[in-house]
C-alpha cells in the first residue's frame, strides 16, 4: 500500500499484507494536511520495510514479524518531519531495527510509547538524530515506555523511554 506525497486523511485499519517482494506500507508527507492513519494491520514476510513514514502519521495496534529490513522506519527528505506517533506496536524478527527513527529531537508532536520491539539477537531500537549530541535541552516530544529485546542505539535518550525485555544484546 502507497500513499503518496499530499494524501491526507487516509485510515488503513485492520489490512493484512504478506509475502511482499518491497514495502508493506509507505505513507508520503501530507503537506499540511490531517495526518494519515495505520490501525490494526498484521504484517509479515515482507523484503523490505513493513511500514514507512515520511510526514504526519498514527501508526498504532500493528503486528509485524519476519521482516527483512526495518519493521517501522521514519524518514524525512525534507527535513521537517512532524506529528508522528508510533505506539502499542508489537514488531519482532526483523532483519534492520524493529524501529528506526531520525531526527526527532527538535520536531513537534513526536511519539513514540508503548511499543513492544523483540529481536532477541539482533536489532531492537535506533533513534538518530545529530541533535542529541549537541547539549541540546531534552526534547517535548513523548518518548517512553517501550520493551526491547535487542540491540539499542539511542543516545540522549531518556531512561524511561527504553525498557529493557531481555535479549542477547540489551544495552
Amino acid at each position: 500500500i502507497y500513499l503518496y506525497d499530499g494524501a491526507q486523511g487516509n485510515i488503513i485499519r485492520h489490512t493484512v499484507i504478506h509475502d511482499v517482494d518491497a514495502q508493506g506500507i509507505r505513507i508520503g508527507d501530507t503537506f499540511g494536511g490531517e495526518e494519515n492513519t495505520l490501525f490494526g494491520n498484521v504484517i509479515w514476510d515482507v523484503d523490505n520495510q513493513a511500514i514507512e513514514t515520511r510526514g504526519p502519521s498514527i501508526i498504532q495496534n500493528n503486528l509485524i514479524f519476519s521482516v527483512d529490513g526495518y519493521g517501522i522506519h521514519t524518514s524525512d527528505q525534507e527535513g521537517v518531519i512532524s506529528d508522528v506517533v508510533i505506539s502499542f506496536n508489537t514488531i519482532l524478527d526483523t532483519t534492520e531495527y524493529a524501529i528506526a527513527v531520525y531526527e526527532w529531537w527538535s520536531q513537534e508532536g513526536m511519539v513514540l510509547a508503548n511499543n513492544a520491539l523483540c529481536n532477541p539477537t539482533g536489532l531492537g531500537l535506533y533513534y538518530g538524530d545529530h541533535e542529541t549530541d549537541t547539549g541540546l535541552e531534552p526534547t517535548d516530544n513523548l518518548i517512553t515506555n517501550n520493551v526491547v529485546c535487542g540491540y539499542v542505539d539511542a543516545s540522549g535518550l531518556p531512561p524511561e523511554a527504553v525498557l529493557l525485555g531481555g535479549g542477547f544484546y540489551d544495552y
